[in-house]
């Protein structure tokens, strides 16, 4: 697919080589089609991008144990989740630790067996 840019360029090169007018006419309506279902895009994503905005947050429950964080809410399905301080959901990594999921250097020293134990409890 042409991107706007190259049919720019092309009309670009079109006056260089002294096309018709009719043609040049022709090509700048094209590229002035392109620039109107452009903004109605960007209208619509802006409109949807604002109703978005103005949703009602997801209400989650949330605590602090053992510098973990935990929520639970409907995107953890009303179950109690670690999370890392970062906002990501936390996981066990290879050492058996509570770490980030997304990576970030963040990690704590509760096992497995201890971060189950932690679970029952809230």
């Amino acid at each position: 697919m042409t991107t706007l840019q190259e049919h720019i360029d092309a009309l670009d090169r079109m006056v260089e080589q002294g096309t018709s007018v009719s043609k040049l006419r022709s090509q700048i309506a094209f590229i002035g089609r392109e620039v109107a279902a452009l903004e109605a895009d960007y209208s619509s994503l802006g409109q949807a991008h604002a109703k978005l905005q103005g949703a009602e947050p997801q209400a989650e429950d949330e605590c602090i144990h053992d510098g973990i964080i935990f929520k639970r809410g409907k995107r953890t399905g009303g179950v109690w989740a670690p999370f890392c301080h970062c906002g990501r959901p936390a996981l066990i990594d290879d050492n058996d630790m509570v770490a980030c999921s997304a990576g970030c250097p963040w990690i704590c020293n509760v096992s497995r067996a201890e971060l189950a134990q932690i679970l029952k409890t809230l």
